[in-house]
């Protein structure tokens, strides 16, 4: 990967395997970069350690949030879907301010289809 200066030169060349030094000699002279600019990464990298700090970090809840535990509502039943309690929320309210916005764009970009 090269990545790039705003006038088009290279700032750094990052290489994920190993090449030998005549091929990073003939890179360097070929891009004008020096050899500080030519960086190897060692992939895939050697994630293990995350297994067991993991393990570790497990042990100690200080380090975490409190789960979060719902508190039951009136105004919502947990025994009903939610969207009917949504769309039915005031009484006397035949469709929700979401459908009928939705119905409104889609309405209008037919008729704008038409007329051109």
């Amino acid at each position: 990967m090269v990545k790039q200066r705003n006038r088009r030169n290279p700032v750094c060349v990052q290489l994920n395997r190993e090449i030998n030094d005549k091929a990073k000699k003939k890179l360097t002279d070929y891009l004008e970069i020096g050899a500080k600019h030519l960086i190897e990464e060692r992939t895939p990298l050697d994630m293990s350690f995350v297994f067991q700090l993991q393990n570790v970090l497990k042990n100690k809840p200080e380090l975490f949030y409190k789960k979060r535990v719902p508190q039951p509502s009136k105004e919502i039943s947990m025994n009903e879907k939610i969207i009917p309690q949504i769309d039915n929320d005031i009484e006397g309210t035949e469709m929700s301010f979401g459908f009928q916005s939705a119905i409104d764009v889609a309405t209008r970009t037919i008729d704008e289809i038409h007329t051109t």
